[in-house]
């Protein structure tokens, strides 16, 4: 019997610990942005892209890839990770 599906999205594993998540989840995206830079840089993209798939999350997700580099971000996140580079740029 085939094992059933699973949703790579829902089931992606947050990259940093629950409390981290929480506290960047409540304070404002430049806030965020700078707690994140203590991070290593391909955890934050990995973070970015994290919340990038998650709608409600898109705020913290370009202000954290504000802070990485193209290249890490296409490393965390595939072609995904080109969009959420110009966002994070350009949010316009």
């Amino acid at each position: 019997m085939a094992a059933p599906l699973r949703s790579t999205l829902n089931d992606e594993p947050c990259p940093v610990p629950v409390q981290l998540f929480g506290k960047l989840h409540k304070t404002s995206p430049p806030d965020a942005a700078e707690i994140a830079k203590t991070l290593p840089e391909a955890r934050r993209a990995r973070l970015a892209a994290f919340c990038y798939h998650r709608q409600h999350l898109r705020d913290l997700a370009f202000a954290i890839a504000s802070t990485c580099e193209r290249e890490s971000l296409i490393k965390a996140a595939g072609a995904a990770g080109e969009a959420i580079f110009k966002q994070s740029r350009d949010p316009s």
